[in-house]
């Protein structure tokens, strides 16, 4: 069990900070959306997801100019006859930090399905009418915010089985 918990550390991090760091096309998610309970938790995730999982930060700059060496990471140097070896060791965080990913994720996607439903309440006469498959058009220079697709294969394994799924009967569309 304990080789799959790096890697699976390194993901958790990686995947729950992706919506919260600068992306090309997509926009942030704004912080106001963590709850105050979760705020330090949160910000420790981005912290490994940004100095340890993602870069490897050894220090860091504070208010005045003033550089800090950073303690996630230590080299270790060992001599063996005539030879020498270097080791970085990276400072990982403990099991429990699955749990509190595991929280704010389910806080989160509570907040993707109602806020969902809302866009879908407010948007519904634009949804085309007829059956089919649909992208939707995330350039602002589009004409239509939806564009038939034909060859699309929606597969279940293809999304998330935690995104919501809207019906006409909760859309009212």
């Amino acid at each position: 069990m304990m080789s799959f918990f790096y890697p699976l550390t390194v993901a958790a991090h990686v995947l729950y900070s992706r919506p919260f760091q600068t992306n090309y096309g997509f926009r942030r998610l704004d912080e106001i959306l963590i709850p105050k309970e979760y705020t330090e938790v949160h910000e420790n995730i981005l912290e490994f997801r940004n100095k340890v999982f993602a870069h490897r930060q050894l220090k860091e700059n504070k208010k005045g100019g003033q550089r800090v060496l950073l303690d996630f990471h230590s080299v270790y140097w060992t001599k063996k006859s005539i030879q020498f070896y270097s080791q970085v060791i990276e400072k990982y965080p403990e099991p429990e930090m699955f749990r509190e990913i595991y929280d704010l994720c389910n806080i989160f996607l509570k907040k993707v399905r109602y806020h969902s439903e809302k866009f879908c309440r407010k948007y519904q006469k634009a949804f085309p009418m007829s059956d089919g498959s649909y992208n939707f058009e995330m350039d602002d220079s589009a004409i239509s915010a939806f564009r038939k697709v034909d060859t699309l294969e929606l597969r279940e394994r293809t999304f998330s089985k935690n995104l919501p799924s809207i019906t006409k009967k909760k859309c009212l569309c």
